[in-house]
């Protein structure tokens, strides 16, 4: 294995690991507690996931791994702050 190829087998093993340590957090939480905040008048949990979910998503095409999944998250969660959008995607779509 070559130096670059044992650093990118380093950062994609850090990159799923952060996922699967990020997944097992969110995917505890019920849907109600998914929409309370992490302190008061801070970011909604939801909010949190849902801006990992995207900006991994976004890193997909970057990486050449594949097409993005969920390109629609950014207007909700990249591109605004949070409680700024009337309508977010639900504790489900995020989930899944």
């Amino acid at each position: 294995m070559t130096n670059e190829e044992l650093y990118l087998a380093v950062a994609l093993n850090g990159w799923k690991g952060n996922i699967e340590r990020a997944d097992k957090t969110f995917s505890g939480l019920s849907n109600q507690e998914a929409l309370n905040e992490i302190a008061p008048g801070k970011n909604r949990l939801i909010y949190l996931w849902g801006h990992l979910t995207a900006t991994h998503d976004a890193m997909l095409p970057l990486l050449g791994i594949g097409q993005r999944l969920h390109p629609e998250f950014d207007v909700a969660f990249i591109s605004n702050p949070d409680k700024t959008q009337a309508g977010i995607p639900s504790v489900e779509l995020v989930r899944s």
